[in-house]
């Protein structure tokens, strides 16, 4: 990511004067395409720049549908494109912010249909070189894997081993981080001692299976997943009797810790929005309190973290601006 790393909240009253189909080629590649920052979007709308210099919002970025930002709710993103959900239907979108391109992925038979607390989704590219949506749902009793192609635009179950044995309700699920062939996925346990687990699902088998975990405490707490410099690492915050926050770096089949900062009280990291931003070396975080926190590992004490923009109404998730629609 480069410099320019922005949130951006969702304003339902903008509207949109010129499209991009308005704009020549040429100037589109050669002006257009090599300047375009990373983002975070959030459910309310307007980007922030962060520069340390610079928080205030600049460019409106209309919703793709005419409805109030509270019913929308940001899931994940990947490749420049977007997955929202509606909170009264349920129903779930993929939007590219930069095209404006939107399509419904919701059909018959309850399928696209994303359900708080319970649900989880990832976007990965297939083995075919096509962008697919991974949707986890626990319904009655089970677990179930749902797959979404759009050039197909169809839905396909995805069968597993013990579909009932995920389906605890103690469990949270985070959604997915795509990371070479696997979309890795946190699994919270609400339970004492019992932490996070991480699980995999190969994009090229359609298998979900359990994956190492990083040797953590029986008092290891949030875990949240973000790729650095094409490496998944973990951050992993540790609450009593110390309360620790931990990065992790994934290195085969095993965990490295490289970094630690003791006695601190960190932020909450579960379900969160982490970006790494390759030009400062820093972690963003957005917290669903609408406060986004700056990481810095080269900082002490609670130093290392601090909060840099605050706004109720945001939601995170990250995207990289692409031409990439969500037609593939």
């Amino acid at each position: 990511m480069n410099p320019s790393t922005k949130i951006v909240r969702i304003n339902v009253n903008a509207r949109r004067t010129t499209s991009i189909d308005d704009l020549p080629t040429d100037i589109l590649s050669s002006e257009i395409l090599v300047r375009l920052p990373a983002k975070c979007i959030g459910s309310s709308v307007f980007p922030v720049t962060f520069d340390p210099s610079d928080y205030l919002p600049k460019t409106l970025i209309p919703l793709p549908t005419n409805t109030y930002w509270y019913d929308v709710r940001v899931l994940t993103s990947f490749d420049g494109l977007v997955c929202l959900s509606f909170r009264g239907t349920q129903k779930m979108i993929l939007w590219n912010p930069l095209t404006h391109a939107t399509k419904f992925v919701s059909s018959t038979l309850s399928r696209g249909r994303f359900k708080q607390k319970t649900d989880a989704v990832g976007l990965y590219v297939s083995p075919s070189n096509e962008y697919m949506l991974l949707h986890a749902k626990r319904r009655n009793g089970s677990m179930k894997l749902y797959k979404y192609s759009s050039r197909c635009d169809s839905w396909r179950k995805m069968g597993f081993v013990d579909e009932r044995k995920y389906h605890n309700y103690k469990m949270s699920w985070s959604n997915g981080t795509f990371f070479q062939g696997v979309v890795y996925f946190i699994v919270k346990v609400d339970a004492a001692g019992m932490g996070n687990y991480v699980f995999g699902f190969h994009v090229d088998s359609d298998e979900l299976k359990s994956k190492p975990k990083p040797a953590t405490t029986k008092h290891d707490g949030d875990g949240s997943l973000v790729v650095v410099r094409n490496q998944l690492h973990m951050f992993v915050a540790n609450s009593l009797p110390n309360w620790s926050l931990h990065l992790w770096r994934m290195d085969g089949e095993n965990w490295t810790k490289i970094w630690v900062r003791q006695n601190i009280l960190p932020p909450s990291l579960f379900g969160r929005t982490i970006t790494y931003v390759v030009s400062t070396g820093k972690f963003l975080v957005v917290s669903r309190s609408g406060t986004v926190f700056e990481i810095d590992t080269t900082k002490n004490g609670i130093e290392c973290y601090h909060p840099v923009f605050s706004e109720s109404s945001i939601q995170g998730a990250v995207y990289t601006e692409t031409l990439m629609s969500p037609d593939f």
